[in-house]
């Protein structure tokens, strides 16, 4: 079931499929291939690891700049640009925004050449996953495997697979796609963190909830992605009655949700047609003296250090063989 919901997060993008089948096998924990894991604390605390790792080691961190442009002379980057006009020089940038956004937004166009700026255009970004957080007041009750007591259980603690049982509701979702409408039956993963991180919330009880559903379009045939699209999706398209099971998963316990679609998501970063999921290359492009080590901010998925590393690593690599630096 799972590698079957692993392929079926992009199969409306053929050739996405096999990536998205190694990239769950890729990484490990405790020794463990393929092996994924929580963050205590939410994913937040990576970012601050980093952080913190950066700042032992002598470096200064600035937030909420902008950056408006990449500098560049002679063919080589040289800085960046800040929104508020000033500039920085660098002699060597790590970039982690998206190709698109990197080199047909950031960069001149005369500095790259048209065939590569064209492949770059022909990246598609394009996303069917909607994320919807639930705030519950006790853990979620299967019929099939009752909670005991309010302590999580084994599949509290795992990823749970819903609507994926019979490929005919797996390719009538896609349909309806393809429709310009969200899936009748969504295709649901649902992951219970607070049953392994108690951090995430303020009491005994409580718990936080995440689904990941598909497939969702970007543009609807019938409105907008605005609040009152979003709530109707969250309500009528997951807690309908044609879901039962979320109805007697969550109506009992239900405290809040809320729901992440394209367009919020392209608003809160540079997620392109609000991707949750994409081709990610796990290769550095190199101009000059810039590098994209590009993972992005998955709304859902997983999140691994491989194209920072491999940034750093050839960053580091150029700038002792080459007497530029």
């Amino acid at each position: 079931m799972g590698a079957l919901t692993k392929s079926i997060i992009v199969n409306f993008i053929r050739y996405i499929c096999y990536y998205v089948l190694l990239h769950h096998v890729l990484g490990g924990l405790d020794g463990r291939t393929g092996t994924w894991g929580y963050v205590f604390g939410g994913m937040g605390t990576v970012s601050n690891a980093l952080a913190s790792a950066a700042l032992s080691h002598g470096a200064e961190l600035y937030t909420n700049y902008e950056v408006s442009s990449i500098l560049t002379e002679d063919g080589c980057v040289k800085g960046v640009k800040l929104a508020n006009g000033k500039e920085v020089a660098a002699n060597i940038v790590l970039a982690n925004t998206t190709p698109k956004i990197t080199f047909t937004d950031l960069i001149e166009k005369s500095v790259l050449p048209q065939d590569f700026r064209n492949s770059i255009n022909t990246i598609d970004y394009t996303s069917p996953v909607t994320k919807i957080n639930v705030a519950v007041r006790s853990l979620p009750s299967f019929s099939c495997l009752p909670s005991i007591d309010r302590n999580p259980m084994p599949h509290h603690q795992t990823t749970i697979h819903m609507n994926c049982e019979l490929m005919q509701l797996v390719h009538q979702g896609v349909v309806d796609y393809r429709q310009g409408q969200w899936s009748k039956n969504p295709v649901i993963e649902m992951t219970i963190p607070s049953a392994v991180d108690r951090s995430l919330v303020q009491d005994d009880t409580s718990h936080v909830v995440s689904l990941f559903t598909q497939y969702t379009p970007y543009k609807l045939n019938d409105g907008l992605w605005d609040d009152s699209m979003k709530e109707k999706y969250a309500t009528k398209g997951i807690f309908s009655l044609k879901s039962t099971r979320m109805l007697q998963i969550f109506l009992p316990v239900l405290l809040d949700m809320r729901s992440f679609h394209h367009p919020n998501l392209k608003k809160y970063s540079d997620l392109l047609e609000g991707r949750t999921w994409s081709t990610r290359k796990i290769s550095i492009w190199l101009i000059g003296k810039l590098y994209l080590k590009e993972e992005k901010y998955l709304s859902g998925g997983g999140v691994t250090g491989a194209p920072g590393r491999l940034g750093a690593i050839t960053a580091l690599k150029h700038w002792k063989n080459s007497k530029k630096y």
